[in-house]
């Protein structure tokens, strides 16, 4: 979401006739969210800039639906200004959760959305739409995430397999993002000496002892906290294949609303191969920026592993430079902003 609004605000402001004013809340160093007591200061702040700039805005966009309160403020002091709302997945279902906490958000957001306070949500794939319509909420529009691509002159060389051959996962250590499923179903799939490393920060202490103890597993801690940037950027290069392998929530109270790993791991050279569920159906050209794989089906994922073992350093390169066309063409944050301009401007002509 920090990602979102950050290249989202960089790229509207290189679009003639877009001025910008930004308010953000920045997390705090250690990489944890704001304190309760920062967030409460900036909702009370925006509020009083809304009031007091109200009329200056032709669309205030908001950057998840946490802030609908906010869209409610705009609305109450400024009829004319149309708000939108950017949506990420968990936002928008988290009143589905157990717990004080969940069923306060609920009715908040239900309280908000009955006084009309939002022209248009912005839903980052179609699954997150989907979830929206579920809740009662719309109208929406589906703009697909970007990636910020390095320069081709930046970009190490493409190379072969060595001798240690492994697959790479990358991301926070937990159940739904499936890395103890793949060392517990997959890798006994595949040959003896195919490996598995994760990088990453354990969130899940169970899933995190059971791979530290699987003795084809490694786990050399999380970037940029314990491996430097070329340390990793080496493992994305060396891999036989950089897996998502999002494992199903059966409860549908925590959900992959886009998966923009996805796109981060295509631009690094090793082939992807991610679960075909969710929002990463919208973050994987199969065939092009990677392969989807059937969610949980072992035999499915090691027979794409095993075809990606028999690569040659051509096939990887390749592979590697039409995933790079495919991203630049369909996945820029250029062709992001571009379209959340477009949304603006349909909000623009609501009468």
């Amino acid at each position: 979401m920090e990602t979102y609004s950050f290249e989202l605000s960089q790229e509207l402001a290189r679009i003639p006739d877009v001025n910008l004013s930004l308010r953000f809340l920045p997390g705090r160093q250690d990489g944890r969210p704001p304190h309760p007591l920062a967030i409460v200061r900036f909702f009370i702040s925006s509020a009083w800039h809304l009031v007091s700039h109200r009329g200056d805005y032709d669309i205030v966009h908001f950057g998840d639906m946490v802030q609908i309160g906010l869209a409610w403020v705009s609305r109450l002091c400024a009829p004319s200004t149309r708000n939108v709302i950017a949506l990420h997945g968990l936002d928008v279902i988290y009143g589905r959760r157990s717990g004080i906490g969940s069923r306060l958000y609920k009715a908040y957001t239900r309280f908000c959305r009955h006084r009309s306070s939002v022209d248009c949500f912005i839903a980052n794939s179609r699954f997150t739409a989907q979830l929206l319509e579920e809740e009662g909420f719309g109208p929406t529009s589906v703009v697909p995430l970007g990636v910020r691509l390095a320069d081709d002159s930046d970009r190490p060389p493409i190379e072969p397999i060595g001798d240690e051959r492994f697959v790479l996962f990358f991301g926070r250590i937990f159940g739904r993002k499936g890395p103890r499923w793949f060392a517990e179903r997959v890798l006994p799939l595949l040959p003896d000496d195919v490996l598995l490393y994760v990088v990453g920060t354990v969130w899940d202490s169970h899933d995190g002892d059971y791979l530290r103890r699987n003795p084809r597993v490694r786990m050399p801690g999380a970037f940029p906290v314990d491996i430097s940037r070329d340390q990793f950027e080496s493992l994305k290069r060396r891999a036989v294949a950089i897996v998502m392998p999002n494992v199903n929530n059966p409860d549908g109270k925590d959900v992959e609303g886009f998966g923009l790993t996805a796109l981060e791991a295509a631009d690094h050279g090793a082939p992807l191969i991610a679960a075909d569920l969710e929002g990463i159906r919208d973050a994987v050209m199969h065939g092009q920026t990677g392969f989807l794989a059937p969610a949980e089906d072992a035999p499915a994922w090691a027979r794409r592993l095993t075809q990606l073992l028999g690569w040659s350093v051509e096939e990887r390169r390749e592979f590697s430079q039409t995933a790079r066309q495919m991203l630049l063409q369909h996945y820029s944050w250029h062709r992001v902003a571009q379209n959340t301009s477009d949304v603006y401007q349909r909000c623009a002509e609501i009468k």
